[in-house]
């Protein structure tokens, strides 16, 4: 797993890229943080197999998926697919 964290004003950024190949479930600990909305908005970028890319005769094969992540708060779980 890798991953970042950083935040501006009012929001908390984690960016996180799985690269094993099964899904990982973590629990995310935001201490420190203190005011959490419930709902978070999860994007996810995967393709079919690690190595797609997207091409000018195929630029669809890897698409941002925007998604709710209900739960959130200072250590909630989150699942983490594989690429």
């Amino acid at each position: 797993m890798f991953f970042s964290a950083t935040r501006n004003k009012n929001t908390i950024y984690l960016k996180v890229v799985n690269a094993s190949a099964a899904a990982r479930n973590l629990v995310l600990n935001l201490q420190g943080a203190v005011k959490l909305q419930p709902v978070g908005k999860t994007i996810t970028i995967s393709g079919d197999k690690p190595e797609a890319t997207n091409t000018i005769s195929d630029p669809e094969n890897i698409i941002p998926v925007t998604a709710q992540t209900k739960g959130v708060g200072r250590h909630f779980h989150h699942s983490f697919p594989s690429p």
